[in-house]
């Protein structure tokens, strides 16, 4: 499991897994943690963590604080 996931979970966060059968990857949601409500976490190619918040806003997770910010 990629780390930043196993932390989240790790400081009591629930997180949703669904499977995603146009990508074939697994997406994380996480609910009431972002100003857009829920944002989706998904790896791209490398196993580098994006977040997909309101209006399609992509943004790079390097670490838990990137989600905060």
């Amino acid at each position: 499991m990629n780390p930043i996931i196993q932390e989240i979970l790790e400081k009591g966060i629930k997180v949703c897994i669904l499977y995603n059968p146009k990508t074939k990857n697994n997406e994380f949601i996480i609910d009431g943690f972002y100003k857009s409500g829920s944002i989706t976490l998904s790896e791209d190619e490398e196993g580098i963590l994006i977040a997909q918040a309101r209006y399609d806003e992509r943004t790079r997770i390097d670490c838990f604080d990137d989600l905060v910010f």
